[in-house]
C-alpha cells in the first residue's frame, strides 16, 4: 500500500509539472478555458481543458473495458482500479 501511494505521488507530481511546462507553451489555451486577472493576480479556470480531458479519459477507460482487462461489477470501476472488493 504505501508504494502504490508513493507511485501515485510521483505520478501526480509529474503530471503538475507537465501541465505547468505546457501551460507554457500554450497547448491549453482553447477555448472555453476562461483566464482573468489583475496586475498582481490571475484566475484560471480550465473548463475548456477538463472536458477535453474527460472525454479521452472515458475513451480510455471504455476502450479497456471492451478488452476485458476490467470487468463490470456492482461497485464499479472506482473499487476494481483501487483494490477494494
Amino acid at each position: 500500500m504505501r508504494v502504490w501511494l508513493i507511485v501515485v505521488g510521483i505520478v501526480l507530481v509529474g503530471l503538475g509539472a507537465l501541465f505547468l511546462f505546457l501551460g507554457k507553451l500554450g497547448p491549453f489555451r482553447i477555448p472555453g478555458n476562461l483566464e482573468f486577472g489583475g496586475e498582481h493576480w490571475k484566475v484560471y479556470v480550465p473548463i475548456g481543458t477538463c472536458v477535453v480531458l474527460s472525454l479521452l479519459l472515458t475513451l480510455v477507460v471504455e476502450a479497456i473495458l471492451r478488452q476485458g482487462v476490467w470487468t463490470h461489477s456492482q461497485h464499479g470501476v472506482f473499487f476494481l482500479a483501487f483494490g477494494v472488493t
